[in-house]
């Protein structure tokens, strides 16, 4: 047992390694400069692959970092007569949610929450012959081309695993560790998550040129303000669900898939869904709102495994 102090400077020492990680070294770093205008300019974006590669590689060891502390707090407690490395190694695993995924069939279960909660967007993909199999969809270009390059490493693989081992498994690890309640953990811990992102607000506020109005104006496409107060909330929910399905099952896999599956579909387009099969309206409305509908339904006893 851990005392709540020195849960919550772990907490937030796992949030700030991860994120200061991509910025130690300087091929991490955006590249800005000045243009004839006297505006900003990005001369390295977040997509350059160099900065792809050395993020990736940063925040790869930063989670491995956050996990070995978890590892090491556990070894170290010497309120466990039976303490001894294998033994603390097999906790740490439990903890971190990285016991074998598919103990019984009903494991599969929490795995097609997300998908069902996208019943419309996957409708509508349907409706589109964009489908796996369907005749616009490509194995080369929605597959190979979309995962296999530094971009699609990061958004479809290891930004969710590496967020979700130290924003949900090790924080989450840490606080039942403590005396931390269940409701804290799934409702307050994700602010960590959340928080975190802001980093994206200062490199937003430079690819828009260091202007006060890219900060401080209100246009809810493009302002950073805006945008941060969005992305916090996004996220956040995001954190509320997937720690209530990691507490639930105990398993960070289907932390993990909920996240890719979210980053590789992205926010639903609705309102364009229905400007693009106007013939289709009643039955985009069913499969979307069925899916909020069932996604709350099951969302209980789909994690009951």
């Amino acid at each position: 047992m851990i005392g709540t102090l020195t849960t919550h400077l772990l907490q937030a020492l796992f949030a700030i390694s991860y994120v200061s990680s991509i910025y130690l070294h300087p091929n991490g770093r955006l590249h800005f400069k000045p243009t004839s205008d006297g505006r900003i300019a990005a001369s390295r974006s977040r997509n350059d692959p160099v900065v792809i590669k050395t993020r990736l590689i940063a925040v790869t060891l930063a989670t491995l970092a956050s996990c070995t502390i978890v590892f090491l707090v556990i070894w170290r407690d010497s309120n466990d007569p039976n303490n001894n490395f294998s033994n603390a190694l097999a906790k740490c695993l439990f903890l971190l949610g990285l016991a074998p995924p598919f103990s019984s069939p009903r494991m599969i279960l929490p795995y097609l929450l997300v998908p069902l909660l996208y019943s419309g967007p996957i409708f509508t993909t349907f409706l589109a012959s964009s489908l796996p199999l369907q005749k616009r969809w490509s194995f080369k270009r929605d597959v190979y081309d979309a995962v296999v390059s530094y971009e699609g490493l990061r958004n479809y693989l290891i930004a969710p695993i590496t967020e979700e081992l130290v924003f949900r498994a090790s924080i989450i690890a840490v606080a039942l560790l403590s005396d931390t309640s269940t409701w804290r953990m799934i409702f307050l811990t994700p602010l960590w998550f959340g928080v975190a992102h802001a980093h994206h607000g200062w490199e937003l506020y430079n690819n828009k040129g260091r202007t006060k109005s890219a900060f401080i104006t209100f246009d809810f496409t493009t302002k950073i303000n805006v945008l941060l107060v969005v992305q916090l909330g996004y996220t956040t929910i995001f954190g509320w669900f997937t720690s209530f399905l990691f507490l639930r099952t105990r398993s960070a896999y289907a932390a993990f898939a909920a996240h890719m599956f979210c980053n590789f579909m992205g926010f639903p387009t609705i309102t364009q869904d229905l400007k693009d099969f106007p013939r289709h309206k009643l039955m985009i409305w069913c499969t979307h709102l069925g899916g909020i509908i069932g996604f709350g339904l099951a969302l209980y006893p789909w994690t009951s495994v």
